[in-house]
């Protein structure tokens, strides 16, 4: 459900309600949230689009234009790192477009990470005397022209209390670097995602770090029939396991 109303003088207001629904089990996803997907509201402005609320992640908005399989669940980008696809709670989105550049910024105070204690789960909130707690931020630049298109983003999560081995002092970063260009019938992709990260490392279990490439095109046979095909390759620098995918659709 989504709606959008003219304030006047360029303005709008816009809210975005959305759930998702299990109709094998006749059950809500998203851990049972009535609003498990997006939630949020926000104004269109002359100067750039302001949300707050339950919202994806920069790394989703912008990187599913620019992966073959655009990051679906399976079978894509998200099975090598599935924070490519993430959702954050309390969250502030900036979307700003300037001719072919589009500059973005979210902040969410807390990202909302889910917490088994027994046999009880909860969703972590902000936490008072502790802002960098579960909290995430990312920033981002797109630049499109004519058939071409490119981006670099910055994404950092902090841990999370309440996780085995975690603490808020804890950090993973991400920059993602993509682009594509289309041809006539064609559209070929390409990216890289670099990760730094010590969530969950211990005394006996080591930080991240690791590459992720992939490559991957289109070709359009008719309006109704589309082939894609991509490689997905990680190098992992703390082990000599390094998965890959290839995957055509």
């Amino acid at each position: 459900m989504a709606d959008v109303q003219a304030l006047g003088g360029g303005t709008s207001a816009l809210f975005v309600l959305e759930s998702g629904f299990d109709i094998d089990a006749g059950t809500l996803g998203q851990a049972g949230r009535l609003f498990g997907r997006q939630a949020y509201a926000g104004l269109n402005t002359p100067y750039g689009r302001i949300t707050a609320g339950h919202q994806n992640n920069l790394l989703y908005d912008i990187l599913i234009n620019y992966d073959a399989m655009a990051i679906a669940p399976r079978y894509s980008a998200f099975l090598m790192d599935s924070s490519l696809a993430g959702r954050y709670d309390n969250a502030a989105k900036y979307v700003g477009k300037f001719g072919g550049l589009t500059a973005s910024a979210m902040y969410a105070f807390a990202r909302g990470t889910s917490v088994t204690t027994g046999a009880t789960s909860t969703i972590t909130g902000e936490t008072a005397g502790n802002a960098r707690n579960d909290r995430a931020w990312s920033t981002a630049l797109e630049y499109t022209t004519g058939n071409a298109g490119a981006t670099i983003i910055y994404d950092q999560q902090q841990g999370t209390t309440g996780l085995s081995g975690q603490n808020p002092a804890q950090r993973d970063r991400r920059i993602a670097v993509a682009g594509s260009y289309a041809f006539a019938r064609a559209k070929v992709f390409a990216g890289y995602r670099w990760l730094s990260g010590d969530i969950g490392s211990t005394p006996t279990v080591a930080a991240r770090r690791n590459d992720l490439f992939w490559l991957g095109a289109s070709y359009a046979f008719t309006p109704a029939l589309t082939l894609s095909a991509s490689a997905y390759v990680m190098n992992d620098k703390r082990s000599a396991q390094d998965p890959w995918s290839l995957v055509g659709t």
